[in-house]
């Protein structure tokens, strides 16, 4: 029997969706292995939307609305024993640390709206923008 519904796997504490599941049946959506954190809702396959859209469904669904989830990814531990002074961000996600714990191995994971690679992070200061490049004409 073909399905006729898909499956939303969705963090509890923000609302964000995390997977969105295509069964082969609709038996498959029941007994879901969820991680830590993580709540699921089924909706016909008619309401499939892009995933922008399928967002805000889901936050229309839920009354969740994701924000504050964009994390830098720093490449020095910043914590106990001995916090380093001058890290740098290596890369950016969509996580859950609280709800969800979800990190990068070996990585620090800090909350922030646009870091990216290229930007620094400091103990002094926190995020540091890279250099805007100067373009001098002769």
């Amino acid at each position: 029997m073909s399905a006729t519904k898909f499956g939303i796997v969705y963090s509890t504490l923000t609302g964000r969706i995390r997977r969105v599941l295509f069964p082969d049946s609709d038996s498959e959506l029941t007994g879901l292995l969820l991680g830590t954190g993580e709540s699921s809702i089924n909706f016909p396959l008619s309401d499939l939307l892009p995933l922008p859209d399928l967002q805000s469904f889901l936050s229309g669904q839920t009354g969740l609305t994701p924000t504050g989830d964009r994390y830098a990814i720093v490449n020095e531990s910043i914590v106990a024993p001995v916090p380093v002074i001058n890290s740098n961000v290596v890369g950016a996600i969509i996580a859950d640390p609280s709800g969800c714990g979800d990190s990068v191995s070996g990585y620090t994971l800090i909350a922030h709206s646009i870091a990216g690679p290229g930007w620094a992070w400091t103990a002094l200061g926190g995020f540091v923008a890279p250099p805007v490049p100067i373009r001098v004409v002769v």
